[in-house]
């Protein structure tokens, strides 16, 4: 990969860094309710700017890439900001219901319930905080994300005016 394209994935992928780092700096309280200690929240934290940040800047990059492949300019910038917000819709849904959701926690990490036995089931000795978490909802977190995928697509567009 090129210096360019190295700086200009950069430049993609870090505002949607930057809103999870946002989100996590506003609702971290909400979002770190079930982890057990500080490995675990260390753990959660950067499973978090991984998944939640670079993982949806790094899906933008790639679909802006690809658009401005395959479409003309304006229908590039459209189709990227589309798709992107989609993808990253389901990257933070599943992750969401992983931060906020025990079932979907244990079943995520291999815990004791399964189908066969009729749903979750706490470990024995499993305390209060595999309750649900009463957090702030998901639309709420996604705007900065949102905000992040429209300014990675605009800035891509001013960067690299049409032909």
């Amino acid at each position: 990969m090129s210096h360019s394209a190295t700086n200009t994935f950069t430049s993609l992928a870090g505002p949607a860094v930057a809103a999870a780092g946002l989100n996590l700096a506003i609702w971290h309280t909400d979002l770190l309710a079930m982890a057990q200690g500080t490995p675990q929240k260390t753990l959660m934290v950067v499973w978090f700017l991984l998944g939640w940040g670079f993982g949806t800047g790094c899906m933008t990059a790639l679909v802006i890439h690809t658009a401005r492949r395959h479409f003309p300019p304006v229908l590039a910038m459209t189709a990227a900001t589309v798709v992107s917000i989609t993808l990253a819709f389901g990257v933070c849904a599943v992750m969401y219901g992983y931060l906020t959701d025990p079932m979907i926690m244990q079943a995520a990490m291999g815990g004791v319930g399964t189908p066969h036995t009729g749903g979750y089931h706490p470990p024995p000795g499993a305390s209060d905080h595999m309750s649900a978490v009463d957090t702030v909802g998901l639309p709420v977190l996604l705007v900065p994300t949102f905000y992040a995928i429209v300014f990675a697509v605009l800035r891509d567009a001013r960067l690299r005016p049409s032909p």
